[in-house]
């Protein structure tokens, strides 16, 4: 009859829709995943960049410091050697009178 042929139509096309959306549902469910895996992955990536950011800063303030040790050695080396050259002059001409008066 009429009927069942609509009913059968109905029934074919209620199992495809079914099939539809268990194939959605688990195309969600996947999405879903990804989306959750991808946040982590997005978090661990920040902590990271973070980390390596303070590292960074760190050892940028470090190398100043140690920029700043150096300029400063480096001018007490100068005054140093130049106190130097004035005692050798010194024990030159020390040297000099007393080997006169000897």
């Amino acid at each position: 009859t009429v009927y069942t042929a609509h009913c059968k139509v109905y029934t074919a096309h209620h199992i495809v829709y079914t099939a539809h959306c268990k194939a959605y549902t688990a195309h969600r469910k996947v999405h879903t995943a990804h989306h959750i895996v991808y946040t982590a992955h997005c978090k661990v990536y920040t902590a990271h960049y973070i980390v390596y950011t303070a590292h960074c800063k760190a050892y940028t303030a470090h190398r100043k410091v140690h920029t700043a040790h150096h300029i400063v050695y480096t001018a007490h080396c100068k005054v140093y050697t130049a106190h130097c050259k004035v005692y050798t002059a010194h024990c030159k001409v020390y040297t000099a009178h007393h080997t006169v008066y000897t």
